[in-house]
């Protein structure tokens, strides 16, 4: 709904990573980098990450406290005191230039579930607005230079 749907491609596997701040607290991401390159003798070079749609910092308010799980350059201040906007896209990226990926086989689709009513579904919109609770599946289309 409102997590990280990645996908990670390569010549010779392909991993989809569905990773929320508990996801990315546990490097969920990194660890699916690590198995991928021993399992399938791959450099990182050969590797392209595509991060899907997902709640954006500027929607995702969390409390204060999880700054003790994530680097504070991932957080900006909130309107409500004793709260934070947290980067989950900025974390993932993080997680896999520090796996060797190059920030050039990175893409970001810079979606907003939140924001984008019309296109996705967002959990915490709906909570917001007291609306029916749904699932949307996400589907990510490769950047080109990846095939």
């Amino acid at each position: 709904a409102d997590c990280l749907p990645v996908l990670i491609s390569s010549p010779k596997a392909v991993a989809a990573v569905h990773a929320g701040w508990r996801g990315l607290q546990s490097e969920l991401i990194g660890q699916t980098l690590q198995t991928m390159m021993r399992e399938f003798d791959l450099d990182p070079a050969q590797i392209f990450v595509t991060i899907g749609p997902c709640i954006r910092q500027d929607n995702y308010e969390v409390e204060s406290s999880f700054s003790e799980h994530f680097d504070s350059k991932f957080f900006t201040p909130a309107r409500r005191k004793g709260h934070l906007l947290l980067d989950l896209p900025g974390v993932a990226v993080q997680q896999v230039r520090d796996e060797g990926v190059p920030r050039d086989n990175i893409f970001d689709t810079g979606k907003d579930t939140f924001d984008e009513k019309n296109l996705f579904f967002s959990y915490r919109r709906s909570k917001k607005l007291n609306e029916p609770h749904n699932v949307q599946p996400s589907l990510i289309r490769l950047p080109e230079k990846a095939y």
